[in-house]
């Protein structure tokens, strides 16, 4: 799993260029970016936008703020330490699974990563856990055709046909909303692979 992509297109200013209420335009042919679709936008205060390709490690460090109620760790503290441990490269990304060696280190527990349903995920968000999905992401942004999954976001609440997200990868990450049927074919690229966070 890897973050190249989100990164590339963050470089380029295809990402950067819209704002929440320039969401709703298209790129090209493809379909209308995931914007917010509600006034929850901004609703995460341990959200902030990457400024690197490290969706993996920002997707632990919101989880755990989330878990904990209290801001854990900063973004460039988890790079280091993904870095070190030999998970984390700067310029491509996190190709590793030993992932989730991040949340043991910063005090957390987990379960996964495992497939899951969209019960299971509503029940953990329902027991208090965190939830990492592993998505597309330009399946998740523009509704473009499916790819091998590539980027990390934290699932906030699921409710009726929409799903929140705390995704760093976009300026529209901090609450963004988007449709269940969206979210879910971004989600199946990766095998429904989702990440418990408990505190």
């Amino acid at each position: 799993m890897t973050c190249r992509l989100v990164a590339a297109a963050l470089a380029a200013g295809f990402v950067t260029a819209f704002t929440s209420a320039e969401a709703t335009q298209t790129l090209g042919a493809q379909e209308p970016v995931s914007a917010p679709i509600s006034a929850a936008h901004g609703s995460n205060p341990y959200w902030e936008k990457q400024t690197a390709p490290d969706c993996v490690e920002q997707s632990v460090r919101v989880a755990l703020d989330q878990v904990k109620h209290k801001a854990v760790v900063s973004e460039t503290r988890i790079d280091a330490y993904a870095q070190r441990i030999g998970i984390y490269d700067p310029s491509s990304g996190t190709t590793d699974d030993r992932w989730t060696r991040l949340i043991s280190h910063y005090g957390g527990r987990y379960k996964g990563p495992r497939s899951t349903s969209r019960a299971s995920l509503v029940a953990e968000l329902a027991a208090g856990d965190s939830v990492i999905a592993i998505v597309n992401a330009q399946m998740l942004w523009f509704g473009a055709p499916l790819n091998p999954a590539n980027h990390a976001v934290v699932v906030e609440a699921v409710a009726g046909n929409t799903v929140t997200l705390s995704d760093g990868g976009v300026p529209w990450g901090n609450g963004e909303i988007v449709s269940w049927a969206r979210f879910s074919r971004a989600w199946a690229t990766s095998g429904w692979s989702g990440t418990a966070v408990t505190s």
